[in-house]
């Protein structure tokens, strides 16, 4: 179906700025139509995904930022969300537009999304998130996002599309379980749909072999966007309500999986305990460590030499320190957040410490499956408040490897290493009293 573009109109804000919108209409009778709504900083000239989502009978509205390409003002990310509920009212008026209306795009545009939403503007009927959250960038230069309180004040359904590998999942998982959290009734929190699949900050990139997912990890999103528009703007599935508003792809086993909350259920938080190698005399500089159930005793500490020139963060290697566990005899599922817990001291004042958790295979053959970096001087007092470490002191460093979802197979053994950058010595302790270890979210057999 052919598909009618109407390019550069310049959509005035309550201020007098005017961004640069372009639409796509159906190009055929029949409308009005219920509106597609995404406000991108990345420009937005002609998009194949706008004139498909036309070709299905929406009208599809793409609109640069403030101060971004073809807009007017500079760029202003606290101005989202009055330029987003602005945009959406001329959106509603005009002749094409049936009134009602959903929100889509990735990154930073989740936060375009949720910004309006949180403006209450009339009309707005469900929304599509994908690798993104609710935070707010930290400045309007900048688009990573911080930690933000919860989008309690969103009522619409949304469906968030994160990644295993994307370096905004603990923000798009905190989103979800916010939205569901502050839903006034069950059947409202189940309007929201959470998926994680086996890629990074593109969704639509082939599933990386590295990441031991399968030719069937691919899912066409375009497709589930489609659908889920179609429930919420056009005509209601009578099947929807009986969907699991969880999907993810569990890495190793090959499988898409569901559930009805994150992380699902029968899940155990394991420790799996660091420890020096076996031979005593063996305990020097970036020697080999294993890891298992056992709880350490006396275990001299051992320690990380960095050349801060040659190794970056979160680069193993001869730089890093690793622990490996002996061959698994059964099949271990992990899915659920993952978190090591270090006791460790440094000769400088601050370092970032990178923790990687690996899959080594039978032939040697190592995958990544979830990695986390920690910045040292935010030990206690978080990431608001650091404090500079005093040398050769031992602390406690709580480090985030983000979730996951993977299948340990028999024959397979799991492996970790920890690595820092801008520090020329790192000493990790594993004793009794110092017990750094791993904390895995076991599915129970």
């Amino acid at each position: 179906m052919s598909v009618r573009r109407i390019a550069a109109i310049l959509v005035p804000l309550r201020d007098g700025t005017r961004l640069a919108t372009d639409v796509y209409l159906p190009d055929r009778s029949g409308g009005p139509w219920p509106a597609l709504l995404r406000r991108t900083p990345a420009g937005s000239g002609p998009e194949s995904a706008a004139q498909q989502l036309a070709a299905g009978g929406y009208a599809v509205i793409n609109q640069d930022v403030r101060g971004r390409y073809r807009s007017e003002g500079d760029f202003n990310a606290e101005r989202e969300g009055t330029d987003g509920s602005d945009t959406i009212a001329w959106v509603r008026a005009q002749p094409w537009c049936n009134g009602k209306v959903g929100m889509y795009g990735p990154s930073y545009m989740a936060w375009t999304r949720f910004a309006a939403a949180q403006q209450h503007p009339p009309g707005v009927n469900c929304l599509f998130v994908t690798v993104g959250d609710h935070a707010r960038p930290q400045s309007a230069q900048s688009e990573q996002p911080h930690h933000a309180d919860a989008p309690d004040h969103i009522a619409v359904p949304t469906c968030l599309v994160g990644g295993w590998f994307d370096r905004l999942l603990a923000g798009t998982i905190a989103s979800y379980q916010a939205l569901v959290a502050n839903a006034p009734d069950k059947r409202a929190a189940r309007a929201h749909r959470l998926i994680i699949g086996p890629w990074g900050h593109s969704p639509h990139a082939a599933p990386s072999a590295a990441s031991g997912a399968a030719a069937d990890a691919d899912l066409d999103l375009r497709d589930v966007q489609r659908r889920w528009f179609d429930h919420w703007l056009r005509q209601p599935d009578p099947d929807f309500d009986l969907e699991p508003p969880l999907r993810y792809y569990t890495m190793g086993a090959n499988a898409w999986r569901t559930c009805c909350k994150w992380p699902p259920g029968g899940v155990t938080s394991t420790p799996y305990y660091l420890h020096g190698p076996a031979d005593r005399a063996a305990h020097r500089a970036n020697a080999r460590g294993t890891l298992s159930h056992r709880s350490p005793t006396w275990d001299p500490p051992q320690r990380c030499t960095t050349d801060p020139h040659r190794t970056a963060p979160g680069e193993a290697g001869d730089d890093a320190l690793s622990f490996t566990g002996e061959p698994l005899t059964t099949p271990l599922e992990v899915t659920g957040p993952v978190q090591a817990v270090l006791y460790a001291a440094s000769s400088t004042p601050d370092t970032d410490c990178t923790v990687t958790l690996l899959d080594v295979q039978p032939d040697g053959r190592m995958l990544t499956v979830c990695a986390g970096v920690a910045g040292a001087r935010s030990h206690d007092a978080g990431q608001d408040n650091p404090a500079p470490l005093q040398p050769e002191r031992v602390y406690r460093f709580a480090v985030d490897l983000l979730s996951t979802s993977y299948l340990f197979r028999p024959g397979h053994r799991l492996r970790v290493d920890i690595s820092s950058n801008n520090c020329p010595q790192q000493t990790i302790y594993h004793d009794a009293l110092r017990p750094s270890h791993l904390l895995l979210p076991v599915i129970d057999s």
